[in-house]
């Protein structure tokens, strides 16, 4: 998020353009694996007092679940609000009035930037949203099956709001515009979800870097910053979650695994993306049992059949996932 709408800014309005934010952060990802490699990374992790080490998941997880909890990528509970800045929503699309930026353009020319930020308390029908519920029933639904521990659950309950939501003519429907208004029109994803397999042409695949660093420091250094404690608290969560952290706060291939974040970083931004990290969705597959790194080994190759099947995976709705 922040190397969009920050660095890079909304259609490039910001105060980098792209290619030198790719810079940035190729050049970040060499920093972090020289400090990585060199045994660094790990000493400067060991003056972070431990009580950070171990909020910082927790803390990214918090705001995983706020992401979840709104509407472009999740149930929409969670909405905009002028006073407070986030409050209860869960209306249905025709109850819902966008939040704009009020600029000299909107204030004078009507020419409003809108986005999916919206406020349901103009047009009332809070918590009516039929998207809503079927997404807090999924929800629901995963929770009892990690009850009765089945490794299952999350693929059970995206798939079981998936396939409601992929009928037309419904409240829930993915594919109606009354519904859903974000990414095109209903018939358009429909469209698109009817090829099933679709190969994209790789004439884009990869990023331009710039030579020109002016203007660059703040951003390398946030990235440096962030990516630093996000990898670390990460890294260091899923360990102990695996009780493989000894007394000293180490534990076993942690060298391995911070010099892999850093180079997965640099062929990122070869491809033109923000910088690559360790996620924290990691520790549901350490609960359903990982521990070698085999299991990463499998996601990357159905990561690797997901570039075929777009059209599919690219229907899950929001309040399914």
């Amino acid at each position: 998020a922040y190397f969009t709408y920050d660095v890079v800014g909304w259609r490039g309005g910001g105060d980098i353009t792209y290619s030198q934010a790719l810079s940035a952060v190729a050049v970040e990802g060499a920093i972090f694996f020289v400090l990585a490699i060199t045994g660094a990374r790990g000493a400067i992790v060991k003056l972070i007092p431990e009580p950070v080490r171990y909020a910082t998941p927790a803390g990214i997880g918090f705001f995983l679940a706020h992401l979840g909890l709104q509407t472009a990528e999740g149930i929409g509970v969670v909405v905009g609000d002028i006073a407070t800045a986030v409050t209860l929503g869960g209306c249905p699309l025709e109850n819902r009035t966008p939040l704009v930026a009020y600029d000299y353009a909107c204030e004078n020319l009507q020419i409003c930037v809108t986005s999916d930020n919206y406020t349901c308390d103009v047009e009332k029908g809070k918590m009516t949203g039929a998207t809503t519920w079927i997404g807090i029933v999924g929800g629901l639904l995963m929770v009892m099956l990690m009850a009765y521990r089945v490794k299952s659950a999350f693929i059970v309950g995206i798939v079981f709001v998936t396939v409601i939501s992929w009928f037309k003519g419904t409240d829930v429907s993915y594919f109606e515009d009354d519904v859903y208004d974000i990414g095109g029109s209903g018939e358009s994803r429909f469209e698109y979800f009817k090829q099933v397999v679709k190969i994209e042409p790789l004439d884009m695949i990869t990023g331009e870097y710039s030579s020109d660093f002016e203007g660059i420091v703040t951003a390398l250094f946030t990235f440096l910053y962030v990516d630093f404690l996000d990898t670390s608290g990460t890294l260091f969560g899923l360990a102990n979650q695996m009780n493989i952290v000894d007394e000293d706060g180490n534990f076993e291939g942690s060298t391995a695994a911070f010099s892999s974040d850093a180079l997965a970083t640099i062929f990122g931004s070869i491809f033109g993306m923000s910088p690559v990290t360790s996620y924290i969705e990691s520790a549901a597959g350490v609960e359903a049992g990982a521990r070698t790194g085999l299991s990463s080994v499998f996601v990357a190759f159905f990561f690797f059949l997901s570039i075929f099947f777009a059209p599919i995976l690219a229907s899950i709705p929001p309040w399914a996932s």
